[in-house]
């Protein structure tokens, strides 16, 4: 629904397009758009003040990936603006035809101008109505075949054996040459890396083993981290070792998901391999060792359909390391438990079902504080906020007669009463209590200013909600009503159940709502 203001403003909106310089950043090019249209602002005697810049600087495709494009939209549909500076049609909108209408529409609807250094459209007129949509109709024909010949270009240098990557797998480094890039060995990784890939060929060990014993020698991957089974699992499923390069090994695919564009990256097994020029680890023959060994003992997978079987899934944080914690199902029948899936960790899993339970307990017991909170709302608690100004004022005349002796220790250091090395231990202990007594003044301005009340009604009605619904939902469902009503859940235990039962339930869970 589109409301009448009085527009007296103007918006900029600036994108980077494959048809700027490639070797430029994108500052660079924004900046120089900028220029070009601020020049046209002044030939058209509009002031720079009554201009709102809008710099994309992330690149997409489509309307969904183009945040300060939907901003502008928004803008526009409060009929926000008279006219939008832009230098070229095509930089409003390459994505699919809905986008295109959108934002055709956008503008028609609110009469805002569309000025390039080029042609001012006006919506209104229906002449520049067409050329508008034929521009943007163009600018996607456009975009396609850019793209496609740059995918074909991309695919010619692979079958060349360039690498295209612009992150080198561990074990390499990037190389320069004259033409495009490729690979070559890196010093500091190559053990680390003939580590991973002969303990497979030659000892047949697994990736949890491999991962343990990097660690203990003391290596570490190239963030600096621990090794993980799945960061074994990386390096040694990548032909690149054996001199391959994979081509549309993980090809974009698009789905439609509660009515938008998703986009997914599977793996392609049957991706293309082309011979790579730069060096090896191991052969091709040892590197279908490893597939070979890898596929006898992994699981096979028929289901192909990926869905949520965890209801706490990213929820719940170890204590101890950091990490989001994991669902672990069990073939053998026993009952799913929730772990931390970091090498080393000394956290204790504990059964799913178990968290989940004290979770619900959680939201339970919160409903009825704030149940509890609500019903006796009364003057006493305003008297408790009201207290507040209390402190605070105590703090600041606290605060200031500190302040009053670090000048008092200035006197003292000129008349020669305090050393120097007495000066700085004395004032930097005062500056320290007054650091302390500032926190504590933030902490109670905070507590002051919160409208505890109002969160505790809006908490009431979705923490009952939650009950009511959450033994009937599916795991989906059941994350997205957690996620509703929590922030975050700190996990931590420090002895297992299955010889102690009574240790079972032993657990902490710190749990930090956002209602």
């Amino acid at each position: 629904m589109y409301t009448s203001q009085n527009k007296n403003k103007y918006a900029m909106y600036l994108r980077k397009s494959r048809a700027d310089d490639p070797d430029a950043t994108i500052e660079e090019v924004l900046n120089r758009h900028y220029t070009r249209l601020i020049e046209l602002a002044h030939k058209l005697n509009i002031n720079e003040s009554d201009i709102e810049i809008y710099k994309e600087v992330v690149s997409g495709e489509n309307l969904s990936a183009r945040p300060e494009m939907q901003r502008l939209l928004e803008d526009i549909e409060t009929q926000k603006y008279i006219g939008v500076f832009v230098v070229e049609v095509e930089r409003l909108a390459r994505g699919n035809s809905i986008d295109q209408g959108i934002i055709s529409q956008a503008f028609q609807f609110t009469n805002t101008k569309i000025i390039t250094p080029m042609k001012t459209i006006d919506p209104a007129n229906e002449y520049d109505q067409e050329y508008f949509e034929f521009g943007l109709f163009m600018s996607r024909r456009e975009y396609k075949t850019i793209n496609r010949r740059m995918q074909a270009g991309k695919q010619m240098a692979v079958k060349e054996g360039f690498y295209l990557g612009s992150i080198a797998p561990y074990g390499y480094k990037i190389k320069r040459l004259k033409k495009g890039n490729t690979l070559e060995k890196e010093e500091t990784e190559e053990d680390a890396t003939n580590i991973i890939l002969y303990s497979i060929i030659d000892n047949n060990m697994g990736s949890q083993a491999i991962a343990k014993k990097l660690n203990i020698l003391g290596y570490k991957t190239r963030s600096g981290g621990d090794w993980t089974k799945a960061a074994i699992d990386t390096i040694s499923l990548n032909p690149v070792y054996a001199g391959l390069l994979r081509w549309n090994y993980r090809k974009t695919k698009k789905i439609v998901n509660n009515n938008k564009i998703a986009r997914s990256r599977p793996r392609n097994e049957d991706c293309e391999l082309h011979k790579g020029l730069h060096p090896t680890y191991i052969t091709k023959e040892q590197y279908d060792i490893i597939i070979s060994r890898k596929n006898k003992n992994s699981i096979p997978r028929t289901n192909t359909v990926k869905t949520l079987k965890n209801p706490l899934a990213t929820l719940i944080t170890c204590g101890d390391c950091g990490k989001k914690m994991i669902r672990k199902p069990y073939a053998n029948g026993r009952i799913e438990t929730l772990l931390c899936n970091t090498i080393g960790c000394p956290n204790v899993a504990s059964d799913l079902h178990i968290i989940e339970s004290r979770i619900m307990e959680s939201i339970e017991n919160y409903l009825d504080e704030c149940t509890l909170y609500v019903n006796n709302y009364s003057e006493k608690i305003i008297t408790e906020k009201n207290n507040y100004a209390k402190q605070i004022s105590n703090i600041d005349k606290e605060i200031k007669k500190l302040n009053n002796q670090i000048v008092k220790c200035c006197e003292f250091l000129e008349t020669g009463t305090y050393t120097e090395e007495l000066f700085k231990n004395r004032t930097n202990s005062i500056k320290n209590s007054i650091t302390l007594l500032e926190e504590q003044k933030d902490h109670l301005l905070k507590q002051s200013k919160e409208n505890k009340l109002d969160r505790y009604k809006k908490a009431i009605p979705l923490l009952t909600h939650i009950l009511e619904v959450y033994d009937k939902s599916s795991p989906v469902e059941k994350n997205e009503l957690l996620k509703s009503a929590i922030q975050q859940c700190v996990y931590k235990k420090e002895t297992g159940g299955r010889w102690n039962k009574a240790a079972i339930d032993n657990f902490s869970l710190e749990i930090n709502f956002k209602i």
